[in-house]
């Protein structure tokens, strides 16, 4: 079974024994997503708390997809909020889906709303275009 796997089924004992062998184990990739986001998304709080304990990299840009409680988890963890992946960060994605929650988490911990998507973007051009003023202000006023 795979680390993924094993969160996914809540399998604590086996995500442990998993990463006292192999602690990079915790980094393998399914469906996208490592495995803290996994747990997060899940609700296997414990299990993710064993992961970021184990200090793995912690993806912000990842958590982002699991929505408010993910992104939470993670920057308390001291997740970097600047994280790039495929040309996006955790807060242009937030921008482009107008969540002003997500957003205002990421810009108190020091998301960088100077960053650029290859295409020239930054996380306000992306709110804007999208219509989504309200995180647009958030940005510009940050």
């Amino acid at each position: 079974m795979d680390s993924i796997s094993a969160v996914k089924n809540g399998e604590v004992d086996s995500v442990r024994e998993m990463l006292r062998q192999n602690p990079e184990l915790a980094q393998s990739e399914q469906d996208g997503a490592s495995a803290v986001p996994w747990a997060i998304y899940t609700g296997r709080r414990d299990i993710a708390d064993l992961l970021i304990d184990s200090a793995i990299p912690l993806n912000i840009y990842e958590g982002s997809a699991a929505g408010r409680h993910a992104v939470r988890h993670l920057l308390q963890a001291g997740a970097n909020p600047n994280l790039q992946a495929e040309g996006f960060t955790a807060l242009r994605t937030a921008a482009s889906n107008g969540d002003a929650e997500i957003a205002r988490m990421l810009l108190a911990k020091g998301a960088d709303t100077s960053l650029k998507t290859p295409v020239g973007q930054t996380a306000y051009d992306l709110a804007k275009a999208a219509g989504h003023e309200e995180v647009a202000q958030m940005i510009a006023g940050s």
